[in-house]
């Protein structure tokens, strides 16, 4: 089976739950959500497919399990960096880089999916990640010039798309599809105003 060298990282709040649907306990841990339509879907077929993917969020200890176990989510990742584990919160480097060593890959070859622009897509753009923006809502402030997402989605099939096109951009040969992958949630990614153009070949090419 052909070895994956690439990786994909995961915030959890509105981007693979949505937060107007959390529910928290008296001690401020997440408990109960429901995903954002299409992302548990889109994790399974790229967990099928052997992509090694880790949760980076700003979150208390036990709040992964309480929303990836009840959706079946647990074992599409190999490891979990959390803020409140760590002692710091994105954009903080050591966020990322956490996770790149935990995934055993070099920052070049990771992708950081996020909601949150100043948090998540600078945060891994300045780390040396390609930024994937999941642009979904307006929750979260966002600037009118977005320079450090290399790629923008608004919603679950634009970002199944903006993955793939990611994959092609680093010379490999997409990772095996699951049974039922086969162009799974695939569209051309929605632009949106301000977005800036891809860079040619859809690649960053950052060094760590």
């Amino acid at each position: 089976m052909h070895s994956v060298t690439y990786g994909i990282c995961w915030d959890l709040g509105d981007v693979i739950f949505a937060e107007d649907t959390e529910i928290k306990n008296t001690a401020g841990i997440t408990e109960r959500v429901v995903l954002v339509p299409g992302v548990g879907e889109l994790l399974l077929s790229l967990a099928r497919r052997g992509i090694p993917m880790a949760v980076v969020s700003d979150t208390r200890i036990g709040a992964c399990e309480n929303v990836l176990d009840p959706h079946g989510l647990r074992e599409c990742f190999a490891h979990w960096t959390i803020s409140e584990a760590l002692g710091v919160e994105k954009p903080h480097e050591l966020m990322f880089t956490s996770a790149a060593q935990a995934l055993g890959l070099p920052l070049e070859r990771l992708a950081m999916v996020g909601n949150h622009y100043y948090r998540d897509v600078e945060g891994a753009s300045n780390a040396g990640m390609t930024a994937i923006w999941f642009h979904w809502n307006d929750r979260y402030p966002s600037p009118d010039a977005t320079p450090a997402a290399d790629y923008v989605a608004a919603d679950a099939a634009a970002l199944a798309a903006a993955i793939e096109q990611w994959i092609a951009s680093l010379g490999e040969e997409p990772a095996g599809r699951g049974a039922g992958d086969e162009g799974a949630g695939l569209q051309d990614p929605g632009a949106r105003p301000g977005d800036r153009e891809r860079r040619a070949g859809f690649g960053r090419g950052c060094g760590v």
